[in-house]
């Protein structure tokens, strides 16, 4: 394997070579449509439907006594979910557009090749959901040659994703 004497599996350090397959499968349906309330203010609405499935084979190698196998983990999980768009679109003029919008998000969980037992392994993480607020305006100026856009957002996350990497004592 090109490991180095002393450095993996040998005196204090120990190691493991992990080997994965990944698999992950998306379907989903989207709709979105505009609603004039007057001649100028329009309501928003869409929708997606996700559905996705993802699966994960582990083996892995211990450089214990030449190479050892270990035997190989597996999971598979399937997530889904619906998210939406919801807002109001302002246009005062012919060269300037306001809007409000709140719309949700959605990323599937998963598995990490670093789990330590097929048991944490075959239960993955779970998905991550946003809530995001958003407010803006774009605007054509002088005569369209100056253009000026300007939003202002705020996101909630529940459940958000991270990997983190601790080193050892």
């Amino acid at each position: 394997l090109g490991i180095p004497e002393g450095t993996c599996g040998f005196d204090t350090v120990a190691c493991q070579l992990d080997l994965g397959s990944y698999e992950a499968e998306s379907d989903s349906f989207f709709f979105e449509g505009d609603y004039r309330i007057t001649d100028n203010l329009y309501a928003i609405l869409g929708a997606r439907y996700i559905e996705e499935t993802k699966s994960i084979t582990k083996e892995g190698l211990i450089p214990v006594f030449g190479v050892q196998p270990l035997p190989p983990s597996s999971g598979e999980r399937t997530d889904d979910e619906v998210i939406h768009r919801v807002g109001l679109r302002w246009e005062p003029t012919a060269d300037v557009m306001t809007y409000a919008t709140w719309s949700t998000g959605f990323r599937s969980g998963g598995f990490s090749i670093r789990a330590v037992t097929p048991e944490i392994l075959a239960e993955g993480y779970g998905p991550e959901t946003v809530d995001n607020y958003e407010l803006g305006i774009k605007t054509t100026l002088f005569d369209q040659r100056v253009r000026l856009n300007a939003t202002v957002f705020h996101m909630e996350y529940d459940d958000m994703q991270l990997e983190l990497n601790i080193p050892r004592p």
